[in-house]
């Protein structure tokens, strides 16, 4: 059922606390039930991938939201330090749990008695709103996973690099596009001072910006 599913995301998304400490039982418990609500949402969408179509199955479902989310958990799975990552599942879990209560309790009494009802409509009224904070969260999770590498070091390497690629993708997607390039576009007015002072984050910038630039040729 829909709602067994988005519930499970958000009981697992919320778990991040758990996360941030250690690699306990409840960590990859928590992940697991992400995953497989990632997984089914992208099979649902995509549809389910053959041998001989593999590729042109890829190719499509690389750029939707649910194939980001599920290499997002991957991701994070290998560093649950960067609980960032786990918000933007719950803000998108939230707002299908209510959409999926409101098309099956939204003609009832107890739905509009119980205050449901308006909220449902604020999250309808601010969903322009959410989606700019999820894209601000999605590109924060890419720096808290850099300052991960500095922490533990050359195995966190991996997992940043396949996030940053993924963050690429999300940049030049029809899906994100908007919401990212506003959430690059403000990340770069506020450090533009700093950058004038320090030339070599200028340099390590430039480059950053040409390694995305390549992403938009690889989604055209």
């Amino acid at each position: 059922m829909p709602l067994l599913r988005w519930s499970s995301w958000v009981q697992g998304a919320f778990e991040w606390r758990d996360l941030i400490t250690s690699y306990n039982g409840n960590s990859y418990s928590s992940y697991s039930q992400i995953c497989t609500c990632s997984f089914a949402q992208l099979i649902k969408r995509a549809g389910t991938p053959s041998l001989s179509g593999f590729r042109p199955w890829l190719q499509r479902a690389s750029s939707s939201t649910e194939f980001f989310y599920l290499i997002t958990t991957i991701t994070l799975q290998s560093n649950p330090a960067a609980w960032i990552g786990l918000i933007p599942m719950a803000i998108l879990a939230v707002y299908h749990v209510s959409a999926f209560l409101n098309s099956t309790l939204g003609h009832t009494e107890l739905w509009r008695s119980t205050g449901a009802a308006a909220g449902h409509a604020w999250l309808a009224a601010n969903k322009e709103a959410a989606l700019q904070a999820s894209a601000i969260l999605e590109v924060a999770t890419a720096f808290q996973l850099l300052l991960s590498v500095l922490q533990t070091g050359p195995r966190a390497l991996f997992s940043t690099y396949m996030y940053a690629n993924q963050l690429r993708g999300r940049r030049w997607s029809p899906e994100s596009s908007k919401y990212h390039a506003q959430a690059w576009s403000e990340l770069g007015r506020r450090a533009a001072p700093l950058l004038r002072h320090v030339p070599i984050l200028q340099r390590l910038v430039a480059g950053g910006q040409r390694w995305f630039q390549q992403g938009q040729r690889t989604a055209a």
